[in-house]
């Protein structure tokens, strides 16, 4: 996993760990990696970032996408990877010449971001870690909840 540099407001340079590895791309298949290699490094970078931040609203509401995202090779979720990989890839065949393969990675990208709506409507439910309460509760985001609520002691 590759660390890059990523300069912030205080034009402080500081380290972050990228969440898709070129391995991603080479997993996919010869046709992502020609995408990948045609591609300036910062144009990648730029759209994997995109990719992340993209995904990350759609799954902010309900899980811990920092923790999530700091994961690595193994313990990322496979699921996420090859929906960022493929929304990462339209976004670098958008800015090559002839627009290598635009239909094929915008049929992909649209199927992406319709998964993304459906683990947002938690139709599909991802092996990610979820947001904390502030009293430590698990899962704190999840629409159905169990258990026992508040007493109210209220006699009327």
């Amino acid at each position: 996993r590759s660390r890059r540099p990523r300069k912030d407001g205080d034009n402080q340079t500081k380290h972050t760990i990228m969440y898709i590895t070129e391995e991603d791309y080479i997993n996919i298949g010869e046709e992502a990696l020609k995408i990948v290699q045609q591609s300036k490094e910062e144009n990648r970078l730029l759209a994997e970032r995109f990719a992340m931040d993209f995904a990350a609203g759609y799954l902010r509401g309900r899980y811990d996408v920092d923790a999530a995202f700091s994961r690595e090779g193994d313990e990322r979720n496979m699921a996420l990877v090859g929906c960022l990989t493929d929304i990462a890839l339209y976004r670098m065949a958008l800015g090559l010449p002839a627009r290598m393969s635009l239909e094929k990675y915008s049929t992909q990208y649209d199927k992406q971001v319709e998964w993304l709506e459906a683990v947002q409507a938690s139709d599909v439910m991802l092996d990610l870690p979820t947001v904390t309460g502030p009293d430590g509760q698990e899962d704190y985001y999840n629409p159905i909840r169990t258990g026992e609520g508040i007493r109210n002691n209220y006699i009327w």
